[in-house]
């Protein structure tokens, strides 16, 4: 079991998705016994949405600079005083969210399939069409596609860790028949499609575009992405367990 020595600055970045699933779950299991760590955290979710990086593009490049220096020093000062666990994590996130935002480029990563991804699924939520074949059953799902692509691809029932299958449709990105399935987590919708692909394999990669979290991996000849608006420790389960059935 985690104590608050260790799991206190490890929450910026399990809040960021860069922690293994493991050390997620170590996290996880602590947070739950710990309201002190359960409260640094919504503090840290509460900075992110009020540090947008909008603020800071009426600011001129010059002063984006001399801010973002300033914010440095301030950051190596106030480590040397050792203040207190809470007060340091919070002051660090701050810190941290106007370097990246001032200084650093923006980590909102707007490619055009990402774009087409977000589109799709502010598309489907819009439009009230979410699914073709409505339904909780994956030997339901999966045989619908048959005849409308050319291959069968994965339906895994996640029902038992929270993600509850709703159905599939067929959908088209990048002008090819592509089956999406849809999932519901805590009332957040989660579109995830799957097409062929000759690309070589590639490792997860996670964006935002439009305050949506977009995740996109190359496996066995199929290319999979997902789009939700869940925080992205959940979109990190999800992916952790649909690669992992």
């Amino acid at each position: 079991m985690m104590t608050c020595d260790e799991a206190g600055p490890l929450l910026g970045a399990y809040f960021d998705s860069e922690l293994d699933l493991a050390t997620v779950l170590s996290v996880e299991r602590h947070l739950e016994k710990c309201s002190t760590c359960s409260a640094d955290l919504r503090n840290l979710e509460r900075l992110h949405e009020e540090l947008s990086p909008a603020i800071f593009n009426r600011i001129r490049p010059p002063e984006r600079e001399r801010l973002g220096e300033s914010v440095r020093k301030l950051t190596v000062v106030r480590e040397t005083r050792k203040p207190n666990r809470t007060q340091s994590a919070l002051w660090v996130a701050v810190a941290a969210a106007l370097v990246l935002a001032v200084v650093l480029p923006v980590r909102r990563i707007d490619s055009g399939l990402d774009r087409e991804l977000v589109d799709s699924h502010v598309r489907s939520l819009m439009a009230s069409h979410l699914v073709d074949v409505p339904s909780s059953d994956q030997h339901t799902v999966k045989p619908w596609f048959q005849g409308k692509i050319d291959f069968a691809p994965d339906v895994p029932d996640l029902s038992s860790k929270g993600y509850e299958l709703i159905g599939g449709r067929l959908d088209i990105l990048g002008g090819h028949p592509t089956a999406a399935l849809v999932y519901k987590h805590n009332g957040h919708y989660v579109n995830l499609w799957t097409s062929r692909t000759d690309a070589g394999e590639t490792s997860t990669q996670f964006s935002i575009v439009d305050g949506y979290r977009v995740a996109r991996w190359i496996n066995g000849g199929l290319s999979r992405s997902v789009v939700t608006d869940m925080n992205p420790t959940e979109l990190q389960k999800f992916v952790a367990l649909f690669q992992g059935r």
